[in-house]
């Protein structure tokens, strides 16, 4: 069973995106309460996020991670909040010592800033893979996780090029559940009753027509 790590930005709208993935993530892919972490920046202190991309990522495990950012984003990082940054050189070492493969949604501006990090950092592009809303020089409203969710409800990937994507491709591990296979009784039609020729009379009896002759 896959895993999941939540952060939402300081907005109730980043809050509400964050929610949708948990919902979505616990009643259609099957995810457990307990491996799914929400953390909401605005109520968190110095060193929250990183403690929790450490000990999520550092599971050695071949169990896909998901990791999310729903908030505003700068060129550095992150933004938990109106005055604290969590910067990419830091998501980069985390994700470099990654254990289990890892997929990181990127819902902020200027989302593909993160690549330079990334790859100054060696982040191995087969274990790792990033999918962001925005280029590094682009701002927007938001709205991937929702889009992410869309497809694949679909079981499709986010089919974005690498302007937007960058390493592993690890869609597939948050795909909802297969429905579970029919059983033999659901598949196979029912058994028509034998016909009931109904009761037998007295005077089938006597006359030697009973159908028990």
């Amino acid at each position: 069973m896959p895993r999941a790590l939540l952060i939402a930005g300081n907005s109730m709208r980043f809050a509400d995106e964050t929610d949708d993935m948990e919902r979505y993530l616990r009643d259609e892919v099957g995810v457990t309460r307990k491996r799914i972490m929400v953390v909401r920046t605005a109520y968190v202190c110095d060193g929250a996020v990183e403690w929790r991309l450490e000990a999520t990522t550092q599971e050695r495990t071949k169990l896909p991670l998901l990791i999310t950012f729903a908030g505003h984003g700068g060129k550095n990082g992150w933004a938990l909040d109106d005055g604290r940054t969590f910067h990419y050189p830091t998501l980069a070492k985390i994700l470099a010592k990654a254990r289990r493969p890892v997929l990181v949604l990127s819902d902020c501006c200027h989302g593909m800033a993160v690549r330079e990090f990334l790859e100054l950092a060696r982040v191995q592009p087969t274990r790792v893979g990033i999918i962001c809303g925005t280029e590094a020089d682009e701002t927007y409203p938001g709205g991937l996780l929702r889009t992410a969710m869309e497809n694949w409800r679909r079981r499709k990937p986010l089919r974005f090029d690498e302007r937007l994507r960058w390493g592993a491709r690890l869609d597939e591990g948050f795909f909802p559940q297969e429905p579970a296979p029919a059983t033999v009784a659901e598949t196979e039609p029912a058994q028509k009753p034998a016909p009931d020729d109904g009761p037998i009379r007295p005077e089938e009896i006597a006359g030697g027509t009973s159908p028990l002759n």
